[in-house]
């Protein structure tokens, strides 16, 4: 049984005890289960075909349980760690097709039937470079081991490495090596072994193929170590999409039908988001600038990314940021809430480090969960959990815990059917008053019937005013890259803020510069030049060269300025902050120089 409530750590919202008591109810837990597994290793599927859906969990320990209610009915020893499991129905030749459960473990897929062993998938190898091919080639067919040199050997594999080509498993254990003698030993044991390098499966999706009913067929789709995402027809082990990306992917979540129109965002190691649309990897790249730790497409307009650092942020399908959310507690899991195919009622799990297990409508807390495990001393840690049909019900949340238990919860059956409903959530219940609106008067409608009479001469003062507003703000835009001496460029390869200040009072001025880079990349040598007339100024020198632009940090620079005319005329000096790859300067100043103060001799 779940700790009483009062026994357990205060949580962020005031609403947690009703939200729980309302939204949720407990249906069984069980402290014994010893259960470790991740959010991807958690699956609801209907084994049996009959409508009564299993849980099935596949352990760190190498083992597939499967529950039914509150009992465990079966359990299978798997032939490798899982990294990720899913259930799917890979043939159409029948109505009612029979359900196979993938279980990816190293660089292969286990595909079972009737929770039988059915057939295995093998990614497909690493293309090795030539060059260490021939290498490894030459040893194997050398006569004796006497007329190897390893230092001959070394140098040509270092060479390779020195290239960007990616060496295997093999040589990076020979380089890795010291002494002369281990790593004659070495080619000795391993030489005449075939050159092979396999890669590792980082996580795996389902596609639906072209339709999205109960038993509808679909495509698995899988995340390698080698920065590759491939779509694979289960079938016949064909691949049919093959991905290069930028990353290594560590979460997938696909969206759409194949055979129609499809996206697969891929969340990398790297801190970034790759977009894959019909085969093809798009250009739009979402930078989330830290490590992902959940991704949970919500529809095309709500795309949700936990990173490191305790934010959430939200995305749509074109990579145009909605917003972001600063949490109090760090991000474990993420998983998405909601039936299938039905927008309203669809949100987002969040687990935290806290014992925390909140929903999100958008930015509202719809329910918070606090869980605890009885005799252990206080939270025990979520490590994974999945939302999904369970048995006969539609909504149901199993939690693995850090410690082995399991816990199922089931959403109350009469509450509403949106989690925008009322009750739980930190909406004030001033929104739920209807406004007092008041009735059509006379005088609407003799404005509604001005406007339908005098509606061509509106519309033509509309378009004389949209007219005078954009002639005002192209003259404003205008205005500010030509003058004033704080100005910032709008260039699209880079973003850079330009501030010049003049002090002193002549003959002798110190002309002050202030660069930002308002970008998100780094510039590199990036040359200032000054433009001035030579018969009113002198300055010891014509150029800067700053060696790089960090975005964010603020660069301060001095320039000497000399005022040579005899009566202290004054002039300009322009500021040009130059582009390597482009005749276009990134940003030009045009800076009024004082009137200088005039010495008579005496």
């Amino acid at each position: 049984m779940a700790a009483p409530l009062k026994d357990l750590p205060k949580i962020s919202s005031a609403l947690a005890a009703k939200a729980n008591s309302k939204f949720w109810l407990n249906a069984w837990q069980d402290s014994m289960a010893n259960v470790h597994a991740y959010t991807s290793c958690v699956r609801f599927a209907d084994v049996q075909g009959n409508g009564d859906y299993h849980l099935l969990v596949a352990t760190v320990n190498s083992e597939l349980k499967i529950y039914r209610g509150v009992h465990l009915i079966g359990k299978h020893m798997l032939l490798g760690v899982p990294v990720s499991i899913t259930a799917l129905y890979i043939d159409d030749h029948s109505e009612k097709p029979t359900l196979s459960v993938a279980v990816a473990s190293g660089p292969y897929v286990f595909i079972y039937r009737n929770l039988r062993p059915f057939f295995k998938f093998t990614i497909p190898v690493v293309e090795l470079h030539k060059k260490e091919s021939s290498i490894w080639a030459n040893l194997k067919s050398a006569a004796v081991i006497t007329d190897i040199k390893p230092a001959v050997v070394t140098e040509e594999l270092t060479a390779v490495r020195e290239t960007g080509a990616q060496l295997s498993s093999r040589s990076t254990r020979y380089l890795a090596l010291d002494d002369e003698d281990e790593r004659l030993a070495f080619i000795e044991q391993h030489r005449h072994e075939h050159l092979v390098q396999k890669t590792v499966i980082t996580c795996m999706e389902t596609l639906a193929k072209d339709s999205e009913e109960q038993y509808h067929i679909s495509r698995l789709v899988i995340g390698t170590e080698t920065k590759k995402v491939l779509i694979v027809n289960p079938l016949d082990c064909s691949i049919l999409v093959n991905c290069h990306l930028k990353g290594t992917p560590v979460v997938l979540a696909p969206l759409g039908l194949m055979a129609v129109d499809y996206r697969v965002l891929v969340a990398c190691r790297e801190g970034k988001v790759f977009i894959i649309k019909n085969g093809e990897v798009s250009g739009k790249v979402i930078e989330i600038g830290a490590a992902p730790l959940g991704l949970v497409c919500v529809s095309a307009k709500e795309i949700y990314i936990g990173v490191s650092g305790n934010v959430i942020h939200s995305y749509n399908i074109k990579a145009k940021k909605n917003f972001s959310m600063h949490l109090d507690s760090t991000i474990t899991n993420m998983e998405l809430y909601g039936r299938h195919g039905h927008g309203r009622d669809r949100g987002v799990l969040v687990a935290l480090k806290n014992g925390e297990i909140r929903l999100y409508k958008g930015r509202q807390i719809v329910s918070v969960i606090q869980t605890a495990i009885s005799g252990r001393g206080g939270v025990d840690q979520i490590m994974g959990m999945r939302c999904g049909r369970y048995g006969r019900e539609d909504m149901c949340l199993a939690v693995a815990h850090k410690s082995g238990a399991m816990s199922v919860r089931v959403r109350r059956r009469n509450r509403a059917t949106s989690v925008t409903a009322s009750g739980d959530g930190d909406a004030p219940a001033e929104q739920e008053v209807p406004l007092n609106l008041p009735k059509k008067t006379k005088l609407y409608v003799e404005q509604t019937q001005r406007e339908r009479e005098q509606a061509t001469d509106m519309h033509r003062i509309f378009q004389r005013d949209l007219s005078k507003l954009r002639l005002a703000s192209a003259q404003a835009y205008v205005k500010l890259i030509t003058d004033g001496n704080g100005l910032m460029s709008h260039s699209r390869s880079a973003s850079v803020r330009l501030t010049v200040q003049v002090q002193g009072l002549g003959p002798l001025f110190k002309m002050l510069l202030r660069v930002q880079n308002m970008g998100r990349r780094v510039l590199m040598d990036v040359p200032i030049a000054f433009g001035y007339e030579q018969d009113l100024y002198m300055m010891p020198v014509s150029s800067l060269h700053i060696p790089v632009l960090i975005p964010g940090a603020l660069y301060q620079y001095e320039v000497v300025v000399h005022s040579v005319d005899a009566g202290g005329a004054t002039g300009i000096i322009r500021v040009h902050i130059c582009n390597r790859n482009s005749s276009t300067p990134l940003i030009s100043a045009v800076v009024s120089m004082p009137l200088s103060e005039v010495f008579f001799d005496s």
